[in-house]
C-alpha cells in the first residue's frame, strides 16, 4: 500500500466512523416510532450507510462494501414504506451496524472476515423471507493478523480528503454541512484494564482523532502570532535593559500564554453526549433480556468535558446505568401493583455546577432499603452489630460502595458479584471526583457524580510540609483554616489516638502532611498558628495540617516514574514557576493511608453541635480588610466558595466588572460600590468570595483575607 493509499484509507475510516456515530441511536428512534416512520431520519441513516458503501468499493474493501450494501437495501425499503421496522428487524440491523463499525476499526484485515451470517439475515428481510425468532447472527470471527504487516503511516494533520465514492444507481441527497471542521490526530494513552483483543485495530481509529472547529484553529494561529511578537519584544527589551519595557513585555506574554492555554484546552473539550450516545442501546437490550420496560431520558448532551475524562467515565457510567435497570427498576407486574406505570424511567443528566461537571443517574424504581443494606453488610462482615445499630440511613446507603458488597439474590452475567460499585467509586475518585447516593424506598434512587472539567492543567494550592513544597488540587479543597496559636489548645483535641479540630459545630479529623508522607514532623513550640487545608475525598472530609501555604498556581500534570507508582498518596508531579519539581498530593490516597472514613452519625452530631452553638449565640464569620483601616465580616453560611485570581483577569464591560473563570462569567462587585467605604489598595492578586443568590453566582472582590472565626452575635 502506497503512502497515498494509506492516507486515503485513513480519511475514509475517520469519515465513515463519523457517519456511523449516531446510526445506533437513530435506528432505536426509528424502532420507537413503530409504523409511524420518520422518513427524514431513515434518509439520514440511509445516506450514512450509502457513503460508507460507495467509498469502500472505491478502495477495494469488498467485505465492508458487501455488508453496507445489504444494510442499505433494507433501509431503502423502510424509507419507501415497504417494510415496517419491527424490533426483530431492528435487532438484525443493529448487529450489522456493530459489525460494520468493527470492520472499519480493523480496516487493514476487514476483507478476511466472513460476514455471510449478517448479509443473509439482511437479504432475508429485504426479500420478505425473514422469520422472526431466528437465532441471532453469530459474532464475527476475530480479524486475522498478518504475519508481518507493513507499518501504516500515521494520518497527517491536515483536512482529510474524502475518497470519491462509486456513482450510486439512484442519486441520494447530500448531507447538510453546518460548520467546517478538520480532524487533528491526537495521541491518546491506552485505557487501563482493557481486555486484549486478537484483532489488531487500525492505526487510524477514532481514538487517534478529534474534531476541532476551524474557528478554534484560527484563534490558535492568531495567538501563536501574538506569542512570536511578544517574544521579539522581550528579546529587544533584554538588550536595552529597560526594566519598565521588560515588565510590559512580560505582562503581554503572560496574557497571551493564558489565552493560548485556554484555546488549546478548548480543542480537547468534547460534548459528553459522545459517551451518552451508547446508553440507549444498552438500556434497550438489557430491558429486553430482563423482561422489563424502561425508558432512558438523556439531558445535557452538550455539556463539554476534557476528552481524557470522557474516556475514563465510560465504564463507570455503563455499570451505573446497568445497575439502575437491573437493581433499580421493578418488573412491570410489580410496578403496576404498586400503582406505577409499567414502564420505568432512568434519567441520565449532565450539567455544570460550581466550576465542575455534575452527572446524575436517577431511576423511579423501588429504592434501596437502608435496613437491608445494614443486614447484608453485617452478614458479609463489613460492619459489626454495634456499628449497624448506630449507623444512619445515609451512611448505610454508602455501604454499597464497599468492596465485595452486593444485594443481588443470585449471581448473573449482569450483576451480583459485588465487584462493581467499589470500582466505580475508585475510578471516579482517581479523576478528582466524588460519587454519592440518595434513595427513597418506593420512589427511586439517584447516583450523583461530580467531576473536574479537565485533568491536564489544574489550579492548585502550593503547600509546604517537612521542608518540601507540594501541589494540592483546588478541586479537592473545601476551605482554608488558620487556627491562632493561642486557640490551638482549645480547638484541637485528641480522640482515640487522632487529632480533631472543632470547626463550626463539628469535629474534623486532622492528618499531618509530614506524618502522612513519612517525614519527621517538626516539633510544635506552641507559639505558631496551625495551618489547616480542609479537603474532601469522596465522602470523607478531613483537615490536612501543613507547615505553610503559598500562592495558587495552574500546574501542568506530569506522570510519575515507575519507582513512584506504588505511592498512593502521590497523584503526579509538576514543575513550579521557580523551576523546582513538586509532587501532586492525592487526597484520596492520604485518607486511605490514614484509615479515615465517614464518621458514623456525623450529620446528627453536626446538627446537635450547631444547636449548641445557637444557644451560645455564636456564629462563624469571614473577616477581611477592604482598606487597612477598615474591617468587615461575612457570615460563612452565605459563602459558596473563595477563589484567588489575578487582577488582570477582571474585565470591565459597560462599567460592570466581570470575571471569566472556569468556563463561566461571574458578575463582580466591590465593598465601596455598595456601602460607604474607602477604596481598596491595588493588588496583583485578589480574592473573590462567591455567593449563590437564587441559583445565580455573584462575586465580592476582597483584597485582604484575615481569618475565619466563631464570634458572639450579641451587640
Amino acid at each position: 500500500m502506497t503512502f497515498e493509499d494509506a492516507d486515503l484509507v485513513a480519511a475514509f475510516v475517520v469519515e465513515s466512523l463519523e457517519h456511523l456515530a449516531d446510526v445506533e441511536n437513530q435506528l432505536l428512534t426509528i424502532e420507537g416510532g413503530g409504523e409511524a416512520i420518520d422518513i427524514d431520519l431513515v434518509n439520514t441513516v440511509f445516506r450514512a450507510v450509502h457513503s460508507v458503501k460507495g467509498a469502500a468499493g472505491f478502495l477495494g474493501l469488498q467485505t465492508i462494501n458487501r455488508l453496507a450494501h445489504s444494510l442499505e437495501n433494507v433501509l431503502n425499503q423502510v424509507r419507501n414504506q415497504e417494510l415496517v421496522p419491527t424490533s426483530e428487524r431492528i435487532d438484525v440491523m443493529l448487529r450489522a451496524a456493530d459489525l460494520l463499525r468493527q470492520l472499519l476499526e480493523s480496516v487493514d484485515h476487514s476483507n478476511e472476515v466472513d460476514v455471510t451470517a449478517h448479509t443473509t439475515k439482511l437479504d432475508a428481510i429485504a426479500d420478505g423471507s425473514f422469520v422472526a425468532g431466528q437465532a441471532p447472527a453469530t459474532e464475527p470471527a476475530p480479524v486475522a493478523q498478518a504475519a508481518a504487516p507493513a507499518p501504516t503511516p500515521p494520518p497527517v494533520a491536515t483536512t482529510p480528503v474524502a475518497p470519491a465514492p462509486v456513482p450510486p444507481a439512484a442519486p441520494a441527497p447530500e448531507p447538510q454541512v453546518t460548520e467546517p471542521e478538520v480532524a487533528i490526530p491526537v495521541a491518546v494513552a491506552e485505557p487501563r484494564g482493557e481486555v486484549a483483543n486478537n484483532s489488531r485495530k487500525s492505526d487510524v481509529g477514532p481514538e487517534l482523532n478529534i474534531r476541532v472547529p476551524v474557528t478554534v484553529l484560527d484563534r490558535l494561529m492568531n495567538l501563536a502570532g501574538e506569542l512570536v511578537l511578544g517574544r521579539n519584544q522581550l528579546l529587544q527589551t533584554i538588550e536595552t535593559g529597560d526594566r519598565t519595557a521588560l515588565e510590559s513585555a512580560a505582562a503581554g506574554l503572560d496574557q497571551v500564554t493564558s489565552e493560548l492555554q485556554e484555546a488549546i484546552m478548548q480543542t480537547r473539550m468534547q460534548p459528553i453526549g459522545n459517551v451518552f450516545g451508547k446508553f440507549p442501546r444498552i438500556v434497550r437490550d438489557l430491558s429486553a433480556k430482563l423482561g422489563k420496560q424502561c425508558e432512558l431520558v438523556v439531558e445535557g448532551r452538550e455539556v463539554e468535558v476534557d476528552k481524557s475524562i470522557i474516556e475514563a467515565i465510560s465504564d463507570p457510567l455503563t455499570h451505573l446505568i446497568r445497575n439502575s435497570v437491573d437493581h433499580g427498576l421493578e418488573p412491570p407486574a410489580v410496578r403496576t401493583a404498586a400503582g406505577k406505570r409499567s414502564q420505568g424511567t432512568v434519567v441520565l443528566r449532565a450539567f455544570h455546577q460550581a466550576g465542575k461537571v455534575r452527572i446524575d443517574i436517577q431511576d423511579d424504581g423501588g429504592g434501596i432499603n437502608p435496613s437491608v443494606i445494614r443486614e447484608k453488610a453485617q452478614q458479609k462482615g463489613l460492619i459489626t452489630a454495634e456499628q449497624a445499630a448506630t449507623m444512619s440511613d445515609r451512611e448505610s446507603l454508602r455501604l454499597i460502595f464497599a468492596p465485595g458488597f452486593s444485594t443481588a439474590a443470585k449471581v448473573t452475567d449482569v450483576s451480583g458479584r459485588g465487584v462493581g460499585m467499589d470500582v466505580v467509586r475508585t475510578n471516579i475518585e482517581k479523576l478528582g471526583g466524588a460519587v454519592d447516593i440518595e434513595s427513597t424506598v418506593g420512589a427511586g434512587t439517584t447516583i450523583k457524580i461530580t467531576l473536574p472539567l479537565t485533568l491536564a492543567i489544574i489550579p492548585s494550592l502550593i503547600v509546604q510540609g517537612g521542608g518540601q513544597c507540594y501541589a494540592l488540587p483546588q478541586v479537592n479543597i473545601v476551605e482554608l483554616v488558620r487556627v491562632r496559636a493561642d486557640e490551638v489548645s482549645s480547638r484541637v483535641s485528641r480522640i482515640k489516638g487522632s487529632d480533631v479540630l472543632r470547626l463550626r459545630g463539628s469535629l474534623l479529623p486532622l492528618v499531618h502532611l509530614s506524618t502522612a508522607l513519612g517525614r519527621e514532623e517538626q516539633p510544635r513550640t506552641g507559639k505558631r498558628p496551625l495551618h489547616v487545608v480542609v479537603v474532601e475525598a469522596g465522602q470523607v472530609r478531613y483537615g490536612l495540617v501543613v507547615d505553610e501555604m503559598h500562592d495558587s498556581e495552574e500546574i501542568v500534570v506530569k506522570p510519575l516514574g515507575r519507582h513512584l507508582k506504588q505511592c498512593h498518596y502521590i497523584a503526579g508531579a509538576t514543575i513550579l514557576g521557580d523551576g523546582h519539581v513538586a509532587l501532586i498530593l492525592d487526597v484520596s490516597g492520604i485518607s486511605a493511608a490514614a484509615n479515615l472514613r465517614v464518621e458514623e452519625g456525623r450529620d446528627n452530631q453536626h446538627e446537635t453541635l450547631l444547636e449548641a452553638d445557637a444557644s451560645d449565640n455564636l456564629q462563624t464569620l469571614l473577616l477581611f480588610h477592604n482598606h487597612p483601616s477598615e474591617q468587615f465580616a461575612i457570615p460563612m453560611g452565605l459563602v459558596s466558595r473563595i477563589e484567588r485570581v489575578r487582577a488582570d483577569q477582571i474585565d470591565s464591560v459597560g462599567g460592570q466588572e466581570l470575571l471569566q473563570f472556569r468556563g463561566v462569567t461571574l458578575t463582580l462587585m466591590r465593598v465601596e460600590s455598595v456601602i460607604k467605604a474607602r477604596p481598596a489598595d491595588i493588588q496583583n492578586r485578589t480574592y473573590v468570595v462567591v455567593f449563590d443568590l437564587r441559583g445565580r453566582e455573584i462575586g465580592l472582590v476582597i483584597p485582604h483575607l484575615e481569618d475565619i472565626r466563631r464570634i458572639s452575635g450579641e451587640i
